[in-house]
């Protein structure tokens, strides 16, 4: 289900496109659909923005997550797939692993992320359950990816801040990889935790410095 107007969105034969708005409407009737599973990816405009966006964040990455696990457990919809962030765990000194649930957000954007991954681990009984935690994509379209706007500052000329002298560290994956990597999470049987993430590790001064030049 997705928000955007039919005629902007990829024509395939597999797919059939259903327009939902999450924050307003009830969920689209799945009746007579053969489902395998549930992928919700879904993200508000400008989530970063709070707290004019604390509102939508909320019906969208918790409340719709709810209504949409439930529905899957009434349906009988086996495996359900949802996109969180490393943001759950706010600043690691050490790597993260797949294996952390201590949630320690340092934004709302993370805090509701993490929220959404407790809904999973509770349905987790009832259905096979996959977080899917995303590391700093970037690409076409992902004018909200971190990133991104570091790439739109720098062009700009607009000033960055960051913490210490190097700021935080990023695994950058190019969105068509993440794409790939969701499509075989949807088509795999495996429940738990995943990181998607880039091969290499930047810190965010290193970043700036290489999309400078």
């Amino acid at each position: 289900a997705c928000s955007q107007r039919p005629e902007k969105l990829p024509a395939d034969a597999n797919l059939r496109w259903l327009s939902w708005d999450a924050q307003r409407e009830s969920l689209p009737a799945v009746e007579g659909m053969d489902l395998d599973a549930v992928v919700h990816l879904a993200v508000p405009p400008k989530p970063f923005r709070f707290p004019q966006q604390a509102q939508a964040m909320y019906d969208v990455e918790v409340a719709a997550t709810f209504r949409l696990l439930q529905m899957a457990a009434d349906k009988g919809i086996r495996h359900f797939l949802a996109a969180s962030t490393g943001d759950v765990l706010g600043s690691c000194e050490d790597t993260a692993r797949e294996e952390d649930v201590s949630y320690k957000p340092d934004s709302f954007y993370g805090a509701m992320k993490a929220c959404c991954e407790l809904l999973l681990r509770a349905y987790s009984p009832n259905l096979r359950t996959a977080v899917l935690r995303f590391f700093h994509p970037y690409g076409p379209g992902g004018s909200q990816f971190l990133v991104n706007r570091m790439m739109d500052a720098v062009v700009n000329g607009k000033t960055v801040k960051i913490e210490g002298d190097e700021g935080i560290l990023l695994n950058p994956v190019w969105v068509e990889d993440l794409a790939e990597g969701v499509c075989l999470a949807a088509e795999s049987t495996e429940s738990g935790t995943f990181h998607f993430s880039g091969p290499e590790t930047f810190s965010l001064r290193a970043l700036l410095e290489i999309i400078g030049t």
